[in-house]
């Protein structure tokens, strides 16, 4: 695998700069919030986690590297194993798949407004006031959205921020135990299955293109 280098005139070219920010969405939004480097098979990567889902890149380009200021998961090779034995898969397919329902939904504390009403001064000597809701990504939550896929149930939520971050056309999956990785050139990614039972949900396709 080459990894993610800069082109012919120096520059990080315009899709490296869209996996990175494709990265950024499998961050975590109390721990793991930031991407982090680690080497794996004795090459630099970048790589993005929630602790439930995680994709990474493999590069050595110091604008890339310079995007990763968070700290290395221990033993994240452990989980971003190869794929490369499993299934082609469409990347277009798992994504329309990804987004049969809506991925999000108001927010149960502040309604979709964003803001929250305060009944308790807390110290600001007035008896109500409004502050920024903290629960809450522009007045929306994330919603669980379970499929079944390679015989297990996952959340197609996570992993479509899985996928953000995929590059070409194809990817190869390959269950593994508990979790389901995926491989591209310079590229991969993990999903940890939901301990639920398939019976009644969406099963992916395999073969879809």
């Amino acid at each position: 695998i080459g990894g993610v280098r800069r082109d012919a005139t120096g520059r990080v070219g315009r899709a490296v700069v869209n996996i990175i920010e494709g990265l950024k969405a499998c961050c975590g939004k109390d721990r793991f919030t930031e991407l982090f480097p680690f080497e794996m098979g004795g090459q630099p990567w970048v790589a993005a986690c929630n602790g439930h889902v995680m994709a990474a890149i493999q590069t050595d380009d110091p604008e890339a590297i310079a995007a990763a200021p968070g700290s290395p998961i221990g033993k994240t090779e452990t989980v971003l194993t190869s794929a490369a034995q499993g299934d082609p898969v469409s990347v277009a397919a798992l994504r329309a798949w990804c987004n049969e329902a809506p991925h999000t939904k108001p927010c149960p504390d502040c309604n979709g407004t964003k803001r929250l009403t305060c009944s308790e001064c807390k110290g600001t000597g007035r008896a109500v006031h409004e502050y920024d809701c903290e629960e809450c990504d522009g007045g929306a939550v994330d919603v669980v959205l379970p499929g079944v896929i390679a015989g297990a149930v996952f959340n197609r939520v996570l992993l479509a921020k899985m996928l953000a971050s995929a590059p070409g056309e194809t990817v190869m999956m390959l269950r593994d135990g508990d979790r389901l990785n995926f491989e591209a050139p310079w590229w991969r990614g993990a999903i940890m299955r939901l301990r639920e039972e398939p019976a009644g949900l969406s099963v992916f396709p395999l073969g879809a293109s």
